[in-house]
């Protein structure tokens, strides 16, 4: 029993420093391949990071399969656990504020980052205290369960923004390798059907203006007449109009 939890125990420790070796590498070599990151917390940072959301994701595939003992399985579960909350809360934005700061003197970015962390980070956990309402999450607790909650929320929030932007953004940006390719000679095609068609549409135009004065101004006289010729009674009113009194 015991040789079983080592050896466990040694997987274990294989496979976190094996996903810690490999973030380290995927951040240096494509991540920021053509950029050079010269502070190493930052891809220190990063490689945790990695490290602990995949092992959460490795925990969950060994309880579907049943394949470590259940005392490490829950004793991992809590490590991996306490670190994301510790990560989310407090290393993160820390690190965020310093990459700020760090631009300007060394000593002068460790007081704005102290004195930036004071007044940033209390907004950020209310933040997160005000998104445990929308899952019904009422009283304040520090426990690890509420504050995975209180987090999970702003999560799906931000990951429902970034897939909408996503699905909107993709499609309109790369619609070219949608469409069906066109040759210059249908292009060439259209256009010309075109150019004739804006000149049939100008000799309309000019023929309807030399039209408008003869043929369009006598229309009315015309149909006026026509029409007092075909009308019954007219000529006597016309006669009778024309008897002097």
């Amino acid at each position: 029993m015991l040789m079983t939890v080592l050896l466990q125990s040694l997987f274990l420790l294989a496979s976190h420093a094996s996903l810690f070796k490999a973030a380290h590498w995927f951040f240096g070599k494509h991540l920021y391949k053509d950029y050079e990151v010269k502070n190493h917390g930052v891809q220190y940072l990063f490689s945790f990071t990695f490290t602990v959301s995949v092992s959460m994701l490795q925990m969950l595939l060994f309880e579907l399969m049943d394949v470590l003992d259940v005392g490490i399985r829950r004793f991992l579960w809590r490590v991996d656990l306490f670190a994301i909350t510790a990560l989310v809360y407090v290393f993160l934005p820390l690190a965020l504020i310093y990459s700020v700061t760090s631009l300007y003197d060394s000593e002068i970015s460790l007081r704005l980052t102290a004195a930036l962390s004071v007044v940033c980070l209390p907004p950020l956990w209310f933040l997160f205290f005000k998104a445990g309402r929308l899952i019904h999450l009422e009283g304040f607790s520090l426990s690890t369960e509420q504050l995975l909650a209180r987090m999970g929320v702003c999560g799906v929030a931000v990951v429902s923004a970034l897939a909408g932007f996503g699905a909107v953004a993709f499609p309109y940006e790369n619609i070219a390798f949608f469409l069906s390719p066109i040759s210059q000679a249908q292009a060439e095609a259209v256009e010309n059907r075109l150019l004739h068609t804006l000149s049939l549409i100008g000799k309309k135009k000019r023929e309807w203006r030399e039209l408008k004065p003869g043929g369009m101004g006598s229309l009315p006289g015309s149909l006026s007449n026509s029409a007092s010729a075909h009308w019954p009674g007219s000529h006597s009113t016309s006669e009778a109009a024309a008897v002097p009194q």
